[in-house]
């Protein structure tokens, strides 16, 4: 019950609900969730997602799904770069290191992720996104991994957008663009 009451303190603090209980946009947001459930939701509320071209936003959606060792590096563009601060600004916000608190886990961020990403939502072959990173063991699972989750993750912000034809299209089609080979589950 104390755990209960804290994460309902938590959303009442942040303006996620109101004094009556009652569910504001960030909670509506939040219930379509569930990876990275806060910071997803802060991302779409500060709407560093919503101009996003399709092949960014998987990106940052692949960044939230995994991180690498810091001793692995990757060829990034000045651009994703940019789009990395963007997000980080978010990551290191104070309702995001509460939210750690509240959960006792660390929030997958890494920004390294958004040229892999982008590069698989535009059809690069995981080979070709293989030699883009410097590694001593082989990235190729962390990736399939990421791009599973950030598909997943795509499906969920999808439901959240569903007031805004285009964007449901977008996704729609950005999911069907990275379910595709390695990805998909065989079974």
């Amino acid at each position: 019950w104390r755990d209960f009451t804290r994460k309902v303190d938590f959303l009442m603090r942040w303006g996620y609900m109101n004094q009556a209980a009652e569910f504001n946009a960030g909670a509506k947001v939040l219930m379509q969730i569930q990876i990275e459930e806060i910071f997803t939701t802060e991302l779409f509320l500060s709407g560093v997602l919503e101009d996003l071209e399709p092949e960014r936003l998987f990106g940052v959606l692949t960044g939230m799904c995994t991180t690498f060792p810091p001793r692995v590096h990757v060829l990034t563009t000045k651009r994703d770069r940019r789009l990395g601060w963007k997000v980080d600004k978010i990551r290191g916000s104070e309702i995001i290191q509460e939210a750690e608190e509240l959960s006792g886990q660390e929030t997958c961020w890494d920004p390294r992720m958004i040229s892999l990403g982008a590069a698989w939502a535009q059809g690069r072959s995981l080979n070709e996104i293989l030699m883009t990173i410097d590694s001593t063991s082989d990235r190729s699972g962390d990736l399939v991994g990421a791009f599973r989750r950030a598909k997943e993750l795509a499906g969920q912000i999808k439901s959240v957008w569903t007031y805004d034809e285009a964007k449901v299209e977008m996704l729609a089609e950005l999911i069907r663009k990275v379910s595709r080979d390695e990805v998909e589950v065989v079974g």
